[in-house]
């Protein structure tokens, strides 16, 4: 099913978030540490949030405009994702965007690969 998505559709990238999000929700939750920071990040709160690091580098990686790996998502969920992830590093930040790539490789990529 990969290989189909790079070399046929051309969206690997989907099954890549896909993967990742339910990777970082497992960590997430049996790390047992506090995840929902959600006031403003400064420098100093920044440290305090757990995976800030990796929710920038998601960030960077499937929502930054001319990334290889952009998710061709709506540009609404996209700006939403991106304002969120500034905020907190919760799970959350990334489910209406884990839907909406969910959707696409059930809905039109599923018929294709199969």
């Amino acid at each position: 099913f990969r290989r189909f998505l790079h070399t046929r559709e051309h969206s690997v990238e989907n099954l890549n978030f896909y993967e990742w999000y339910i990777i970082y929700c497992t960590r997430c939750v049996s790390s047992g540490k506090s995840y929902s920071d959600t006031h403003l990040p400064t420098a100093k709160s920044k440290t305090r949030q757990p995976f800030r690091r990796e929710i920038d580098h998601c960030v960077s990686r499937f929502f930054s405009s001319y990334s290889p790996d952009e998710l061709n998502i709506p540009q609404q969920i996209r700006q939403q994702v991106v304002h969120d992830a500034k905020l907190t590093t919760h799970p959350a930040v990334f489910e209406v965007a884990f839907r909406e790539i969910y959707k696409m490789l059930g809905r039109s990529v599923q018929d294709h690969f199969l």
